[in-house]
This record gives C-alpha cells, structure tokens and sequence, in this order.
C-alpha cells in the first residue's frame, strides 16, 4: 500500500514537472538586416517566419548557439543566438532560477516526509533520505543520501534500499524541474555521509555525478515523455545502481 502511495505522489509530480511550461521568459531583438526562425535548431531546418532588423522575440529557453523562442502564434521556434541581442541579467531569469531551486526542495521535503510518515518507516525502522545538500544555481546541485533512523539520524547500514526505484524517479523529477532553464548543462552530485565509528560528524563522501549536456540531448522528447532522460544523462553508476544499498 506504502509502495502504490509513493507511486501516485511521483506520478503526479511527474505530471506537473513534465508538462509545465518554460519559467524563462527574455524579450530580444533581431540585430540582423533579416534571418529565419526555424523548426529545429539548425538552418537545414524548415523556416517557420521570416524576422526583420529589430523584430521581438520571445526567448524562452537556450540549446547550445541557437535559442528557443515563442512566435506570434504562440507556436515555438528556433533562432541562431548571434542574431539576438538580449540581457543575461534579465531579472525575470533570476527569479526563475530562484524558483527551480525551491520547488527542487519541496519535491524532497515531499518525498522524505512522505517516507518518514509511513508505516514504512514504522516497520523498517531505518528508511531512505534524499536531502538538499547546497548549490546556488540550479543547474549544480548537491543532494545527501543518507538511511535514517525514526529520529531523522544518519545512520550506517546494509540493507537494501527498497524504495530504490522511486528515488531514480524522483532524480527523474529534478531534472524536469532544471531544463527548463536556459543552461547548457545540468548537474546533480550525489553525496553520503563519512562515517565516523559509526557516527555522521558532517562530512561526506562522493557518491554518484549525474550531468546532462543540453548539446547532446532531445529535451523536447525528454519533456514530451517519449524517450527516456536516462539516455541522456553521463553517470558512472546505472540507474539501477544508484540507491540500491543504503550507504555505510
């Protein structure tokens, strides 16, 4: 019962992270005597309009020299970046990337609180964390991993982690949270407890290093749900690698 309430509380997050709209929105201006916004970011792409000098766009999101903006018929589209002139410093990106972090967050506290408030945890007695950890940007991120007690102690064990599965998918949700942003690449380092003679003094261990390098991914089809992100992301550790033991 525990196992298919995580599961609808991930998929529903799932939904919201996957079909949410881009957060950045930047207003910028042709500086070409005339280009084309196209359907793909390439120019043997299909020409979706023809842009004059001084012509707005819409920016909404960044794939490595081209950006991503929205027409005037709301349909979206590509244009070469060296064409636009437009402010990084937008405080409309700022607020954005504040934003990111903090619903990155509240998908953890989400998650932990919904373990740690289970009979779950009642029975097991030790049960999985995954915590913020630090970053200023979204786009590199430290998370803990950590088997707490019923105190929300870090603790050493061996056990299996049987919510393993629902943690890959709660990643999974994270990096929908971050590409939305216009960064080249996202990272998520994934950290554990040094144990000392049994006992957390606060320092800790690398354990997992999860990048996603815009260049070489499909985020439309990562968005859409048709290909996995999985395909995408650069890891030293499989997905069904990561979280399966709790760390010790």
């Amino acid at each position: 019962m525990f196992k298919k309430t995580i599961l609808v509380i991930l998929i529903t997050l799932f939904a919201v992270a996957a079909f949410a709209d881009d957060v950045v929105e930047v207003m910028g201006n042709i500086v070409v005597s005339k280009t084309y916004a196209y359907q793909e970011p390439s120019f043997k792409s299909k020409a979706m309009a023809l842009l004059g000098k001084n012509s707005k766009v819409l920016i909404i999101g960044e794939e490595g020299e081209w950006l991503k903006v929205r027409l005037y018929n709301k349909s979206s589209a590509y244009v070469y970046a060296k064409y636009v002139a437009y402010k990084h410093e937008n405080i409309r990106l700022k607020e954005s990337a504040t934003k990111v972090l903090i619903d990155i967050k509240n998908l953890l506290d989400q998650f932990n609180d919904t373990v740690q408030s289970s009979w779950f945890a009642e029975k097991q007695k030790i049960m999985p964390m995954l915590s913020f950890h630090s970053g200023k940007n979204p786009d590199d991120i430290y998370l803990l991993y950590s088997a707490v007690n019923i105190k929300g102690e870090p603790v050493p064990s061996l056990k299996e982690n049987l919510l393993q599965k629902d943690m890959v998918k709660l990643i999974e949700l994270i990096y929908m949270k971050m590409i939305v942003l216009p960064d080249p690449r996202y990272k998520i380092t994934i950290l554990v407890p040094d144990f000392v003679s049994g006992s957390y003094k606060g320092r800790t261990d690398n354990y997992a290093a999860l990048t996603l390098d815009k260049n070489f991914a499909n985020i439309d089809e990562i968005k859409t749900g048709t290909g996995s992100i999985w395909d995408y992301i650069r890891s030293a550790k499989r997905p069904d690698e990561i979280f399966a033991g709790y760390p010790h």
